[in-house]
């Protein structure tokens, strides 16, 4: 939600900042009110559409994914289980969501409320004023008011207002109500109401608001003398009303600029090329909510390394019941809401011989062998995609009893009651591999005299090597972290073969810095080539912390 509210403030802020430098001083009048009234809309929907043609573009051909290097700082040879109580789920980063959530609708309530009050206000003055009814509109007459203003088919008109200038008031509201310009008000305000913390909604209203009296006073002197017309805004002591969705006549910060624009000269045609300008920023915009790496989740600081945990199975103790699994039904209740959210990132589930793992990854990361592509049968994830693992348990030759059989065969039974028929142990087809799109990869020193397939599996081998070699495993347990911890890193091997553009991401600051560091000490390489020629390329290596918090 936070990551959304803040690129509708920024696509917003550029929509307006295109319209202050080129559009504001021309004359196109309601060429300016369709900009308005379409940009604050399309910057509302724009962060919740992503082409995904722009994403596999950027992301499968110019990025390549390593597997994962795994991290330990346990003095056992034998990893410990990777296991996420409940109390280890952050209560405050839910709690801060919850808090931001409650804000938002009240926020929402109290400028329903105002909305209401000052719709409440206009029909009361509909309702207890005489009224005068015209061909196209009914005058509202106020009594000791100098006030003039329309609201949709409605023109209040002040009694005190002098004659002479009753004329020209009449022609500027009837104008408004003509050219439905109150429908436009409305429509800021029910945005005012929903985005009631966005400054630039207000914004936009005062622009929409400055246009409808540039619009109407463009069309009324073409009837009326221009001097007369401006004799007839300044004579009067103004009194307005406070109701931001009513067109007004006497609005005394509206004097002046209404003034100066009605004596500017026309607007050139030729520059109309200026609304152009929406092209490139539209799909500037569209680029980059489409090209996101990252989840709103990820973006709103929902720790997915939380959501990762793993099932014991106690094979031949007769404990193998729900009991076993009720204290991460939380855990897993959380999973599927962060995944229903979000679809670009499923679960991962791998039966091993004595657990069984839950893990939650992007979609374009490189599935591993043998994980099959299944939906969801039953209970709170029930048609939510995910991929389960079921080989290498089989294949490890660990299983000691027929209990371990049975549990084994229960996990093929439900897949072959799921999904069509898959021959037991054969691996789904999955995308071609992004590291194959290189014609020849990076070589790294001492990967030299093999074949590419060799060279490419050196090269992850060597990195996992450098990375296990000099990453510090203490420093997740010194800054007080538990649990299973993933730095995100991102880096380049440029076409002279040198290692730059690092960039990574994790749960501590420090985490960062030092997988930052390591990833320094990686060595000039011989670079990539595509079609013969040497070619920057892009990794993305996720390095998994175990924190032993003994």
């Amino acid at each position: 939600m936070v990551h959304y509210i803040l690129q509708t403030i920024v696509f917003q802020l550029l929509f307006l900042v295109a319209y202050e430098l080129f559009l504001k001083k021309e004359t196109f009048f309601n060429h300016n009110r369709v900009y308005l009234l379409c940009t604050a809309i399309i910057s509302v929907i724009l962060p919740v559409i992503k082409i995904t043609v722009f994403k596999q573009i950027i992301q499968k051909q110019f990025v390549i994914a390593l597997p994962e290097v795994f991290l330990t700082n346990t003095t056992s040879n034998t990893a410990a289980p990777i296991i996420t109580f409940i109390d280890e789920v952050t209560p405050q980063a839910l709690s801060f969501h919850a808090i931001l959530n409650l804000v938002l609708f009240i926020g929402m309530g109290v400028a329903t409320l105002i909305f209401i009050y000052k719709l409440t206000t206009v029909f009361l003055l509909i309702r207890k004023s005489n009224k005068q009814k015209k061909e196209n509109f009914t005058i509202v007459n106020l009594p000791n008011s100098k006030a003039a203003f329309s609201f949709f088919s409605y023109l209040f008109l002040g009694n005190e207002i002098k004659p002479q200038d009753k004329v020209h008031v009449l022609k500027h509201e009837s104008i408004h109500i003509a050219q439905k310009h109150s429908y436009d008000l409305l429509y800021f305000e029910l945005l005012r109401i929903v985005f009631w913390f966005n400054p630039l909604i207000y914004r936009y209203q005062k622009h929409i608001t400055v246009l409808h009296e540039f619009i109407a006073d463009n069309k009324a002197i073409k009837t009326t003398e221009k001097k007369t017309y401006y004799q007839s805004l300044l004579s009067q002591v103004f009194e307005t009303k406070n109701v931001s969705f009513i067109n007004t006549f006497y609005k005394q910060s509206l004097i002046k600029k209404r003034i100066v624009m009605l004596s500017k000269s026309k607007s050139n045609q030729n520059s109309k090329i200026k609304y152009t300008i929406l092209i490139p920023l539209i799909f500037g915009m569209l680029l980059y909510t489409s090209c996101q790496s990252e989840t709103a989740a990820e973006k709103e600081d929902i720790n997915l390394n939380k959501l990762t945990f793993s099932v014991p199975i106690q094979l031949g103790s007769g404990s193998n019941n729900r009991d076993d699994y009720r204290a991460f039904e939380y855990i897993e209740k959380e999973m599927v809401s962060v995944l229903k959210s979000n679809p670009d990132y499923v679960r991962w589930v791998k039966v091993n011989p004595r657990s069984i793992e839950f893990s939650v990854h992007s979609k374009q990361e490189e599935r591993p062998e043998h994980y099959l592509n299944l939906k969801g049968f039953d209970g709170v994830d029930k048609g939510l995609s995910f991929y389960l693992s079921y080989v290498e348990a089989l294949r490890s030759g660990n299983f000691t009893g027929s209990e371990d059989e049975e549990v084994i065969i229960e996990v093929q039974e439900i897949i072959f009651e799921n999904i069509e028929k898959v021959p037991f142990g054969e691996a789904v087809e999955v995308e071609e591999v992004p590291f194959a799109l290189i014609d020849e990869s990076p070589i790294f020193i001492g990967c030299e005299n093999l074949s590419e397939a060799e060279r490419k599996q050196c090269f992850i081998e060597k990195i996992r090597t450098l990375i296990s070699g000099n990453f510090n495993p203490e420093l997740g347990k010194i800054q007080g972290l538990k649990g299973r911890q993933q730095i995100n890193v991102i880096f380049k091997i440029d076409a002279e073969g040198n290692v730059s553009n690092i960039k990574t991401r994790a749960a501590h600051p420090n985490l960062e810095q030092e997988a930052k560091r390591v990833i320094q000490l990686l060595p000039k390489m011989k670079p990539g080539k595509q079609n013969g020629t040497a070619v920057m390329t892009s990794y993305s290596l996720p390095i998994i912390l175990d924190v032993d918090d003994k």
